[in-house]
């Protein structure tokens, strides 16, 4: 090998490693700039639905009126102390739309879960979906309240949209 190949070897670990270090520089920044900008606070719950198998995805789309599907609500609790949620399972059509104020009050109810998880901890909640007519373009809601005295709205909901046939 001649001192050309050398300096040219030479030089494509020298890139390498500077191409390592700046990535770890690159990473580092990201890292630095959400924590810093994007903090969700010190306390929040997080729910989630999980299909069939207990896994994300695996989610019907399609239902006979009053069949029964088993899915999972995840819950995980970050708000410093234990908590007691109440999950409204309701039942709305495709333009209904629920925000973080306004969790469908005149809904029909189809189930009512509750469930108190510790801090810092998570519950893994089978909820069974069973729609007693038909229904198009149908929307399942799972709307999160907490109990504090009272119940109070979270602002949290998931939905699954389905079609429900005779």
């Amino acid at each position: 090998m001649d001192k050309d190949e050398e300096k040219v070897g030479g030089q494509m670990i020298e890139d390498e490693v500077l191409g390592f270090i700046m990535a770890v520089i690159v990473v580092t920044a990201v890292v630095a700039v959400t924590l810093a900008f994007f903090n969700p606070g010190n306390n929040y719950t997080v729910i989630g639905l999980l299909g069939i198998n207990g896994k994300i995805g695996d989610y019907p789309s399609n239902l006979k009126v009053n069949q029964s599907v088993t899915l999972y609500l995840f819950i995980y609790n970050h708000e410093g102390k234990a908590m007691y949620y109440v999950i409204y399972e309701k039942l709305g059509n495709y333009s209904t739309v629920l925000n973080s104020t306004y969790p469908g009050y005149n809904l029909p109810v189809l189930n009512v879960y509750q469930v108190i998880v510790g801090n810092d901890e998570n519950v893994t909640l089978p909820v069974v979906i069973k729609i007693p007519y038909p229904i198009i373009d149908g929307k399942v809601f799972f709307v999160l309240y907490y109990y504090n005295g009272s119940e109070v709205y979270s602002g949290e909901w998931l939905q699954l949209i389905l079609n429900v046939t005779e």
